[in-house]
Order: structure tokens, then C-alpha cells, then sequence
């Protein structure tokens, strides 16, 4: 099942053919996932690309901004975003395809 991302837009197209336009941060979690192929951000890693300047609130943002990302692409698309915790290493995003335009 492979999901595609439209980096212009920020569409987001699960393998049923719903989609859901992401927002701001959530189209920033999606791209930098998706450029490791599968391999795991660091919650750091993200914090820096969402420009979180406190590395005292880094973590709980990211995981905010990540659990908001899964629900509300499930509500919409009805099907789980395939977006893991790593536990002790991050998160990565698996089978989701970059679309530039």
C-alpha cells in the first residue's frame, strides 16, 4: 500500500484514493520523514525542521504535532497514516511517495 505526498499542495493520498490537504506543520513532519525512506528521525532532528527554539518544549510538541498528524489522517482517509515511534531513536514513514510539482 504506498501513499503519495504532494509536496505543492500538501495532499495527502492514501492507497483507497481519499486524500486530506495537511497543515504547515504537519506537511514539514511528513516531508522530513519522508526523505529518510523508512529510517527514523530524531524527535531533535524534527524539532529543528518545525523550528522549535526551546529544546525544553522540542519533545512534547513533536509528539503533539505527530499524534494530531495519525488522527486526523485516519478520520479523513480511514485508513492509518503508516507513521511509527522508534522507541529510543525517533519516527519514520514508510511507503509514501513525494510528489514535487
Amino acid at each position: 500500500m504506498v501513499w503519495s505526498f504532494e509536496l505543492g499542495t500538501g495532499l495527502i493520498t492514501a492507497p483507497n484514493g481519499k486524500s486530506r490537504r495537511l497543515t504547515g506543520n504537519e506537511r514539514t513532519v511528513v516531508y522530513a520523514l519522508s526523505q529518510r525512506d523508512g529510517q527514523a528521525v530524531s524527535v531533535e532532528e524534527l524539532a529543528v525542521q518545525l523550528l522549535i527554539a526551546n529544546p525544553a518544549e522540542a519533545k512534547h510538541r513533536v509528539e503533539v504535532i505527530v499524534s494530531r498528524l495519525r488522527r486526523s489522517v485516519e478520520q479523513a482517509v480511514e485508513i492509518p497514516l503508516p507513521l511509527y515511534l522508534l522507541r529510543g531513536t525517533g519516527y519514520c514513514l514508510r511507503d509514501v511517495r513525494v510528489v514535487e510539482d
